[in-house]
């Protein structure tokens, strides 16, 4: 009676270790994403921001704040995946000793099963950062800015002045 007791006890450890293994395999997966989108250049969701704003300087202070908030996104997963990786090898050593040798066929088995689930979570982020990175197909066509309805030719210098449009100031 009193070794079902242990065994009952030990196996709320088992799910918390595979808890964690799974929080901890997510967090990596979390922390790939961010630095592919740091190297590709790209913003996730949860980074843009929107302001209505739409002077240069107003657009290159969005950019950066985006990477910013990526670079913290990044800084806090990591500081997340050591608090994991701290309570997992705890986790590890109480059931390694309450388990003994059975332990190992264990994990095995809860490392297939997660392994698989986070395959499927890096399959899906790589659609994401692909859909990202493609480049729309359609081309505009757009009309010229200056149209001659007169009789007279314009060369070739006044037609590359003309399209500058109307602000455009002389020397």
């Amino acid at each position: 009676m009193n070794k079902l007791k242990i065994v009952n006890a030990s196996r709320v450890f088992v799910h918390q270790y595979e808890n964690v293994k799974r929080k901890l395999l997510s967090c990596d997966a979390d922390i790939y994403f961010n630095q592919q989108c740091l190297r590709k250049k790209l913003t996730p969701n949860f980074a843009r921001i929107k302001i209505p704003s739409y002077s240069p300087a107003a657009k290159a202070t969005i950019v950066k704040t985006q990477t910013i908030k990526v670079r913290e996104e990044i800084k806090f997963l990591y500081m997340k995946k050591q608090q994991l990786n701290k309570k997992l090898y705890y986790l590890h050593l109480n059931i390694a000793n309450t388990w003994g040798n059975s332990w190992c066929y264990i994990r095995d088995t809860i490392e297939t099963k997660l392994n698989k689930l986070i395959g499927e979570k890096y399959e899906r982020l790589e659609t994401k950062l692909q859909e990202q990175t493609r480049t729309p197909k359609t081309h505009h066509n757009f009309y010229p800015r200056v149209v001659n309805k007169s009789n007279i030719t314009f060369t070739n210098n006044d037609i590359t002045l003309l399209n500058k449009g109307l602000k455009y100031n002389l020397h």
